[in-house]
This record gives C-alpha cells, sequence and structure tokens, in this order.
C-alpha cells in the first residue's frame, strides 16, 4: 500500500508508465481532490481507492480513467461519495460490477466519454484480405463486397479489383448501453470544462484553532487547492485566556472583517494566505495600601489568588477592596482573602486603622472607607456631619457634609488621601 496512510496528501500525479492500480493502493488518500490516471493504467483492481474502510470521507471530487483500461474491480472507488465528474477517455466501454461506485455518484456525479461513444452502433470491421485470380471465384459475390468498399473510398461505381475482402459484421455497445455505466443518471460526451484551482493556505499561530479545509489548525498551516470562484470560510476559536491579535490576508489587516468566530475569503481568484495570530490576554493584580507606591504583577489569566492580610502591631485591618468588590468581611474572618478569577487588570486595595480597642469611641463605631475605581465611598455616617479628605501632605484636598449614611466621594488616581469624619481618620491610597 504505496499511498495507503497519506493522509493529507492532496495532489498525486502517476508515471505514465504505470500499468495497474493495486488493492488499497490509494484507499488512505482522503484529501485528494483530482485523480487522473495515465492512458497506461490498465487495471484497477478492487477498493483500489475505497476509503471506506474506515471513518473518515473521501474528498475526492474529479476522477479521469485512461484509454487503455481493459479491467476495473469490485469497489474501486465505493468510498469516493463526493464525485462530481468522472471520465472514461476508452472510446468502447467495459463492463464493470455495479459497486463499482457508489450509488451517490451514480446519483450526482456526472460521466463524461468520448465523442460518439455513448449509443450502440453497428460496425463492419475487415478482418481478412486475401489476393485471389478471378477464375473459380464467383465474381458476383466478391465484385459486391469491393464495389462497396471501393465505394466509401471514393472510386466510381463498378470498381474492382483482384484482392478479396472478408468482413465481420457486429452491435459496437456504448456507455449507455453497457453495464453498469448505465447507473450514471448524468452523461455527456466530450471532456468536463477545464476548472482553474487556486492555492489557499492557513495559518493558525498562538494559542487557538483555526477550522479550515475540514482539519483543525494549531500552530501549523494547511494549503488546498481550491477551484476559482467559490468562497472559503474558516472559524477563528482562540483557547481560555487567549484572543485574536491579528489576522492578515496575503498580508493586509482583515480584522476588523472577523464577524463573530467567523471569516470568509470571498470568491477566489488568485494564490491566497490567511494567518491569524492569537496572544493571551494580559492579567495582572496591583496590590495598594495607604502607604506610597504599589506593587503590580503579571498573573495568568482566570487565576484565583489568596492573600493573608497582616495588620502591624497596633493597627487593625480596617478594609479590603478587591475591583470594587469590598472583601473585608473575609479578611476579618479569615485573616486572608480568595480571589474571583483574575480576567484583566484587577486591584487589591488595602488599609489599615490605629486599634481603636483602648480608645472610647462610641460616637461611630461602624465608619468605614472602601476605595473604588471612582475615589472613595464612605459607610456609617452620621447625617449632617462632615468628611474631611487631606492628600498625604496634610493639604486640604475636599470636605463634604454627609447628606446619608454613605456618601461617594469623586479622588484622582494613584495618591494617598486622609479620610477623616465622625472623629475618626482612615489613610487610603487609590
Amino acid at each position: 500500500m504505496l499511498y495507503g496512510d497519506a493522509w493529507n496528501l492532496t495532489e498525486l500525479i502517476l508515471s505514465p508508465n504505470t500499468k495497474r492500480i493495486c488493492w488499497g493502493a490509494l484507499a488512505g488518500c482522503y484529501a485528494l481532490k483530482r485523480l487522473e490516471l495515465p492512458d497506461g493504467v490498465e487495471v484497477i483492481e478492487d477498493d483500489a481507492l475505497d476509503g471506506g474502510w474506515g471513518d473518515k470521507e473521501m474528498a475526492l471530487t474529479d476522477l479521469v480513467i485512461g484509454s487503455k483500461i481493459k479491467s476495473i474491480g469490485n469497489h474501486a472507488f465505493w468510498g469516493c461519495r463526493n464525485l462530481q465528474t468522472v471520465t472514461v477517455r476508452r472510446p468502447d466501454p467495459i463492463a464493470i460490477p455495479e459497486e463499482t461506485f457508489h450509488a451517490q455518484t451514480y446519483m450526482n456525479a456526472t460521466l463524461y466519454v468520448p465523442e460518439g461513444s455513448t449509443e450502440s452502433v453497428n460496425v463492419k470491421e475487415l478482418i481478412d484480405v486475401q489476393i485471389r485470380e478471378k477464375e473459380g471465384v464467383d465474381v458476383d459475390t466478391w465484385k459486391s463486397w469491393f464495389e462497396e468498399y471501393w465505394m466509401a473510398m471514393g472510386y466510381p461505381e463498378g470498381y474492382y479489383s483482384d484482392t478479396v475482402y472478408v468482413y465481420n459484421s457486429y452491435t459496437k455497445e456504448g456507455y449507455a448501453h453497457t453495464n453498469y455505466w448505465t447507473s450514471f443518471l448524468h452523461r455527456q460526451e466530450g471532456e468536463p470544462a477545464a476548472v482553474t484551482r487556486w492555492p489557499v493556505t492557513v495559518i493558525a499561530d498562538g494559542g487557538g484553532t483555526v477550522k479550515a479545509f475540514g482539519k483543525d489548525l494549531r500552530n501549523t498551516l494547511c494549503s488546498e487547492n481550491v477551484e476559482e470562484g467559490i468562497n472559503v470560510s474558516v472559524l477563528v476559536e482562540p483557547d481560555y485566556g487567549y484572543y485574536v491579535s491579528a489576522m492578515t490576508l496575503n498580508g493586509t489587516d482583515v480584522l476588523a472583517n472577523l464577524s463573530g468566530a467567523s471569516y470568509t475569503l470571498q470568491n477566489i481568484q488568485s494564490r491566497d494566505t490567511l494567518r491569524v495570530t492569537y496572544q493571551a490576554i494580559e492579567a495582572s493584580i496591583v496590590i495598594r495600601t495607604s502607604e506610597m507606591g504599589e506593587l503590580e504583577q503579571t498573573v495568568q489569566y482566570g487565576s484565583t489568588f489568596q492573600f493573608k492580610v497582616v495588620p502591624q502591631e497596633g493597627y487593625v485591618v480596617h478594609s479590603v477592596v478587591f475591583n470594587d468588590v469590598d472583601m473585608t468581611a473575609d479578611a476579618l474572618a479569615n485573616g486572608s482573602i480568595v480571589t474571583p478569577a483574575v480576567t484583566g487588570k484587577a486591584v487589591l486595595s488595602v488599609t489599615f486603622e490605629a486599634d481603636p480597642s483602648g480608645i472610647e469611641d462610641m460616637h461611630a463605631p461602624q465608619l468605614r472607607v472602601l476605595p473604588t475605581g471612582q475615589g472613595v465611598k464612605v459607610l456609617g455616617l452620621t447625617r449632617g456631619g462632615t468628611i474631611a479628605v487631606h492628600g498625604a501632605d496634610g493639604s486640604l484636598v475636599t470636605q463634604v457634609q454627609a447628606k446619608s449614611d454613605v456618601e461617594q466621594i469623586a479622588l484622582p488616581a494613584g495618591q494617598v488621601y486622609v479620610v477623616s469624619a465622625e472623629g475618626r481618620s482612615v489613610k487610603v491610597r487609590l
């Protein structure tokens, strides 16, 4: 089985000296689209191109059988259910087994045969030539044969010679009367119109899959010869944590033409190369405390993280906020927090305050200051009370009067602030 395992073979050129296609020789050529058997091929054995061995479907659409074919075996092309054209160049048909082709081929494909070979015709063949003397010969008998021959050659009526011609008459069957070529519902004389095909290459780079030509491509490429004028559609599927960072067609950016997960190469007219590039989505955690500066760490997309929250002696945890979500209760209860999945730039803000356990503070035991993406949220206020916000240098940034027990104060990011209210002060970094 010379080509039995050539699953990805898309083109095959056989030597003109090839005489026989053996059993199962091409059965594994699932990706082959066109096969032309040279005129020298005389025998095609059983199951020669029967891809029905496995679950994969043969891609073959065009088959050409040469003019000297003498025998085609059972199931030779049984697995080639996508055939659209079958061209046989032998002018006088040979009988074939009923299941040489699949029923779908007989119904859907067009059989192309040489001109004048479809219908049966009466044939008179010259099988012998003898030279005889006129004497002792039934002149009328052979003269009538001579005249028929010579008149056909353009000689005048009555012309004859000493040559005796012996003929054999029979009916020459055409493809419309020879089993099982008769099973083809569509037959034409001549050859199918030439089809122009162009190589289309699809390349997948990085963390993702591109579905094209019935294959799943990952960090590889695939090239197919595509019929001119048709469309080729592909599906792009980034892995979890990746996105399509670039898509080019012949070097030109076409990412804007990506519709959801689908892209279509329209009306193929030339050699085309589509490249899809995937990149990991950047994810990081920024850790902020009430002191100057912050820590940013790149992390794996979609991961969760556990942090212990440990205040210095004489201080307690005031608030723990992750992406505007208050997680203070978890920190106080467990001494640590577990973040949700990180899918972008996340911010963990932790604030501490002096331990008020030794200070008489009956005025606002529930006062909370929570960093947000737009500033701070102050909770536990007394309506009408004053909230003062100072910078790290002690300058007054803003001062507002509480209209309810919760106030949202907008502040520029990247600064350290001291928020004072209800007789307590909390230092925060935004």
